[in-house]
């Protein structure tokens, strides 16, 4: 997956992911600045079903996008994602908050 990075973004980012995954297998993620390796995670023993993580994000002047690879046991899939400032707390409190509550339609 390919995300662009709006210019002038620089400094720490947080990346929030949405997962789904079959208990068993590990799940290793892979990250990379435009093309170049920024960063990588294993999640050992991923829980059945759907669950959240996040990883630290460092964006140095000039970065234009981010890639995420996902390597994991068949039945493993992102459901959502979502980038921002480390400090932005708002925006990290709502993208819990969706993943929790169901949205009604008004």
């Amino acid at each position: 997956m390919r995300l662009p990075i709006p210019p002038a973004t620089v400094g720490l980012l947080r990346l929030h992911l949405e997962l789904r995954s079959a208990a068993g297998s590990s799940l290793h993620l892979a990250l990379f600045a435009d093309s170049l390796p920024a960063g990588a995670a294993a999640i050992p023993h991923p829980p059945a079903g759907d669950y959240a993580t996040a990883m630290p994000v460092v964006v140095v002047e000039g970065t234009r996008f981010l890639e995420l690879e996902l390597d994991g046991p068949a039945g493993t899939g992102l459901r959502g994602l979502m980038l921002c400032r480390d400090d932005d707390l708002l925006a990290r409190l709502d993208f819990l908050e969706t993943q929790r509550f169901p949205q009604p339609v008004l």
